[in-house]
């Protein structure tokens, strides 16, 4: 997507690559170096589609290229349910492929798992539906931690929630929207 997130992320990191479909990854670059100058080393944009094993072995071709001192760590967030079963299926199967080649010690981490409809709040529950009409897909959420951890079981890998940072906001709005965002680290079973 067109999250930031990579201009911080690649002057901290020994290696950072950003993945998306071609249309969408192949703008990201220009717009990178139009927010932050000259392109960092470290930092590449490989086209990718998650559900597709051959891409992901490109990505995988792509990591082990480079010489890593760390484990790999693999983020995303709101991916997963624009993903109808199958294809999450198979993307949860490809970052496991992708971690047992390049990184057997690496994590996925994802807040992907904890997202709940019912948790929503109601601004939110609008601005999703308006979404899901845009995109032309529905959202596929995990029903509870349940769901995800037999999810990830069938998938041949482990699950835990990471700690939430914000439990002790004193605004409970605070707390209850960094609950349903969660992020899970997720390892090779």
């Amino acid at each position: 997507g067109f999250s930031t997130r990579g201009l911080d992320e690649a002057a901290r990191r020994e290696l950072y690559v950003e993945s998306d479909l071609p249309d969408l990854i192949g703008q990201k670059p220009a717009l990178v170096q139009a927010i932050a100058g000259p392109l960092r080393a470290n930092h590449l944009f490989v086209p990718a589609d998650v559900c597709s094993r051959a891409d992901t072995d490109r990505l995988c071709d792509v990591v082990l290229a480079h010489h890593r001192e760390r484990p790999l760590a693999i983020v995303n967030e709101g991916l997963l349910p624009y993903l109808d079963a199958d294809e999450q299926r198979r993307a949860r199967d490809n970052v496991r492929r992708l971690l047992e080649r390049a990184s057997p010690d690496g994590v996925w981490i994802t807040t992907d798992l904890s997202e709940r409809d019912e948790t929503m709040p109601l601004l939110q529950r609008v601005l999703t539906r308006r979404l899901v009409r845009r995109v032309q897909r529905e959202f596929h959420r995990f029903p509870d931690d349940a769901a995800a951890h037999a999810f990830l079981r069938e998938g041949g890998l482990v699950g835990e929630k990471l700690p939430n940072l914000r439990a002790q906001d004193p605004d409970a709005s605070v707390r209850a929207s960094a609950e349903n965002l969660r992020a899970w680290r997720i390892r090779r079973a």
